[in-house]
């Protein structure tokens, strides 16, 4: 683009050029001093070619010339020494470069149509064409940014909708600046995913919280990422506590959560074993965590002997067999 742009400024700058570049002829010519100019190392034009003018101040009669074909908007381009020194004798300004990295960058003026302003116009184009709301939409392009002459209309106008049902897939053509001469167009590709509500966590949870009403909210995902495992339903988060730290607003798996622990591995419980014409208890240590009607083992206290009990409490565990009796004692 650089080199096309100074072909295009040298064809502009030189070729149409009076000899010595309109400097007077004869002796007085030879005499008279050459305009002494400064050049403009940063420029921002917004016109569609950069003038004399732009480049150098103190350009004289001939500062509104164009030389270069300015860059397009919202872009901008380098020009040389070596360009720029032979620009400067062709129309007879006094101006050298200090050194060969002496440089004019040049920006083309735009309005910028933003990322988000293209992607609200689609999401308005896809709700058009019967998409919910609710649906997530991504894009082929990771960031959209289009640039229109300044002083231009920047609305965003979206074209030649084209959606396949099955892959959900679609195709636009986004247009700034419509019906003007100026208008720019870029054809995007995204797609749409479907999307659910799942319960999650309002906050951290540490493993032997007990996870309450107050604990959850809902938040959507999208309904191909909803699992097998995939926790939809908050009355089976109520009352659970995290089998380890779970983060606030991650979709939850059934693996995540357990029911509480109520008689923890080592603490002393009251084993009992009913028949229809007796109750007999004995104190016993549990020799693993359990929850609400989970089978452990616990061990008798005097006689060590281990039993295999229901829990039924925080502190009772249900000794449920005849052949248990002996165990307790």
């Amino acid at each position: 683009m650089r080199i096309i742009a100074l072909a295009l400024g040298i064809g502009l700058a030189f070729a149409a050029l009076p000899a010595r570049a309109g400097a007077p002829q004869g002796n007085l010519a030879e005499k008279a001093p050459l305009p002494l100019a400064t050049l403009r190392q940063f420029v921002t034009v917004d016109d569609t070619h950069v003038r004399l003018g732009d480049l150098f101040e103190g350009a004289g009669a001939y500062a509104d010339r164009q030389v270069v074909q300015a860059p397009a908007p919202g872009k901008r381009t380098s020009l040389d020494a070596v360009w720029l020194y032979k620009l400067a004798r062709a129309y007879g300004l006094e101006w050298r470069p200090i050194g060969k990295n002496d440089r004019a960058v040049v920006e083309r003026a735009s309005v910028t149509v933003s990322d988000e302003e293209i992607r609200s116009a689609i999401r308005a184009a896809l709700g058009e064409k019967g998409v919910s709301e609710d649906a997530e939409m991504s894009l082929g392009q990771r960031e959209l940014r289009m640039h229109v002459p300044a002083n231009t209309d920047p609305t965003v106008t979206i074209e030649d909708v084209v959606i396949d049902r099955t892959s959900q897939r679609f195709s636009c053509v986004a247009v700034v600046a419509a019906g003007s001469a100026d208008s720019v167009r870029t054809r995007i590709s995204g797609q749409v995913h479907p999307t659910t509500e799942v319960p999650v966590l309002s906050r951290g949870a540490k493993k032997g919280d007990i996870l309450t009403a107050s604990d959850i909210q809902w938040t959507r995902i999208r309904a191909n990422d909803v699992g097998r495992d995939t926790v939809t339903d908050i009355d089976h988060i109520i009352g659970l506590t995290p089998v380890r730290f779970l983060r606030e607003g991650v979709p939850l798996r059934i693996g995540d959560i357990q029911p509480p622990v109520l008689v923890a591995k080592g603490s002393l419980v009251t084993m009992m074993l009913k028949t229809p014409t007796m109750t007999l208890t004995v104190q016993g240590r549990a020799l693993e965590d359990g929850v609400k009607g989970a089978a452990i083992q616990v061990e008798n206290t005097i006689s060590k002997h281990p039993v295999l009990a229901t829990v039924a409490s925080g502190d009772v565990v249900i000794v449920r067999t005849t052949a248990s009796v002996a165990s307790l004692y």
